[in-house]
């Protein structure tokens, strides 16, 4: 199967479906293989919290210093393949023209899992990772874990996690509201033909959020009560559920799909170009 260049035409459906998933539909495109290295982040992400949770800071000093390093990483894993998501959907939809990168994904793959693996290294080097507890309003501790230390490390805490949280959080908002601005500016050009072009547009955004993590943003809105300290959870929570909805839509669509040349079906084939 040939591969082609982010300059490459999208071609319009043709034919009564599109081509079922395959295995080398995956090896082909480069935009699966994405989704997948984020399900498998959130994934380890949720085992190593659960796995840390669970221990509490019962074991030696260096087995919660190993707990707190791993949970760290796979979060900043997790952020990093969110924002990595949001770059490939600008590349894509945004910038389409002239724009070819050569091993694309291994690239990807070694900015995804290689910088989180760096700053790690840095925090765990200053001896960041121990005993941390949390607590409520009344200062009564609710739950402890291994992760950075409570008084000496919170600086390394801030910039390590919050800070980083932020950028990627801000840089996939900013793609985000790009690519709606484009959808419905194109979707609107055939509007008086196709009236469900809006739903299936806001359809569309609702899924690529879930795979940039806008929904991530609500933790800083969780300082408002306790109220969205729980929607922050549901919606982070399911956050793999709406990836596997959507990877299950765009990669395993039905035999009835027909031909669309709308601007919201030229932006969900976009996903689906490979860089190489």
């Amino acid at each position: 199967m040939g591969r082609r260049g982010l300059g490459a035409p999208l071609r319009p459906l043709t034919g009564p479906s599109r081509p079922r998933f395959s295995r080398q539909r995956l090896n082909a495109e480069d935009a699966p293989k994405i989704h997948v290295a984020l399900s498998v982040s959130l994934f380890l992400l949720n085992l190593a919290f659960f796995i840390n949770v669970g221990h509490g800071l019962k074991g030696s000093d260096a087995a919660c210093w190993a707990r707190g390093a791993v949970f760290h990483y796979f979060l900043l894993c997790a952020f990093t393949w969110m924002g990595l998501e949001a770059f490939h959907l600008y590349l894509l939809v945004i910038k389409v023209f002239n724009t070819y990168f050569g091993h694309y994904f291994l690239k990807l793959s070694l900015v995804g899992w290689g910088l989180p693996a760096l700053i790690v290294i840095g925090a765990g080097s200053a001896n960041s990772y121990g005993p941390y507890a949390i607590r409520d309003k009344k200062n009564t501790t609710t739950l402890e874990l291994c992760w950075f230390y409570e008084k000496t490390a919170i600086s390394a805490l801030y910039v390590t996690v919050h800070g980083y949280f932020l950028i990627t959080f801000l840089f996939s908002t900013v793609v985000l509201g790009l690519v709606a601005l484009k959808i419905f500016t194109l979707s609107s050009a055939t509007a008086g033909k196709e009236k469900w072009q809006h739903w299936k547009g806001v359809l569309t955004l609702l899924g690529l959020s879930s795979l940039v993590g806008v929904t991530w943003g609500l933790a800083i809105l969780t300082p408002l009560g306790l109220s969205t300290t729980y929607v922050f959870a549901l919606f982070t929570s399911l956050q793999g559920v709406f990836i596997f909805c959507w990877f299950v839509v765009l990669y395993f669509p039905s035999q009835s799909t027909v031909t669309s040349s709308s601007g919201t079906t030229r932006a969900d084939q976009a996903l689906t170009v490979s860089h190489e």
